[in-house]
């Protein structure tokens, strides 16, 4: 057990730093055109440093995903629960991934419908809602949409996310769920997508929250039909009803 657990932590460490790592070329050229105000530069323009910085920008929120999820799949016990509203959560997660979905050009389409405020892990749940997200701008073609929902289902809260892009096969339905399973790249379409590589742990981390807070986790997809995730959290007898 001893020697998995030793093995589990360098390869996440490894992770976070080869994320970290990337975006070191691109902070350099920054600091490159910081130094033009001096005069001694290497000819790097304030157009390459704004690329630069988005890039840098992108990885560091990369790597902050990767951290965070590491730490929801590694906790052992459960964070804070606080009452709080399910639709305010996941509208701060999407505008968490406004500048991705910005720049990868896709849009998402909001139906939160006023539902009872109950008790929940808040950041988790957030996180929770950041990676399907993610997984589905990045499996939306350019110009795509994802649709985000909040309802309710008798005593249960449920959010979904639907996208319409690539799918997933039947054979990996059984596996999303399993940590270090990615399917990105996979189902790649062009010679970026092709290059784009997964942890694996999003989706185990988003299992284990799900889990904690005694719900389950749906999914739907055909290959070339896109994907629907549906979560359904139960709200427990002392939701606050006031939606006002």
């Amino acid at each position: 057990m001893r020697t998995r657990l030793s093995a589990l932590l360098v390869r996440l460490t490894a992770l976070v730093l080869a994320t970290l790592a990337s975006a070191a070329p691109s902070l350099a050229a920054i600091i490159y055109v910081k130094k033009d105000a001096t005069g001694a530069n290497d000819g790097t323009s304030w157009a390459d440093a704004y690329v630069s910085f988005e890039t840098a920008l992108a990885n560091a929120r990369k790597a902050s995903v990767i951290v965070k999820n590491i730490q929801s799949f590694a906790r052992q016990e459960q964070g804070k629960r606080v009452v709080a509203d399910p639709c305010e959560v996941v509208a701060s997660a999407i505008r968490l991934l406004e500048p991705s979905l910005k720049a990868s050009k896709v849009k998402v389409r909001e139906d939160l419908s006023c539902v009872a405020h109950f008790e929940m892990d808040r950041d988790a749940i957030q996180q929770l809602i950041l990676n399907l997200l993610t997984n589905a701008m990045q499996a939306s073609p350019k110009g795509g949409e994802i649709a985000v929902s909040v309802a309710e289902e008798g005593a249960l809260c449920v959010m979904a996310v639907r996208d319409r892009g690539v799918g997933i096969r039947p054979a990996d339905l059984d596996r999303l769920f399993t940590p270090f399973f990615s399917t990105k790249g996979v189902y790649a379409r062009t010679a970026d997508e092709k290059r784009m590589t997964g942890t694996g742990l999003g989706l185990a981390a988003s299992f284990g929250i799900v889990r904690q807070h005694g719900g389950t986790i749906e999914v739907e997809s055909k290959p070339g039909e896109g994907a629907l995730f549906r979560v359904k959290l139960p709200m427990g007898k002392d939701r606050d009803v006031d939606r006002a």
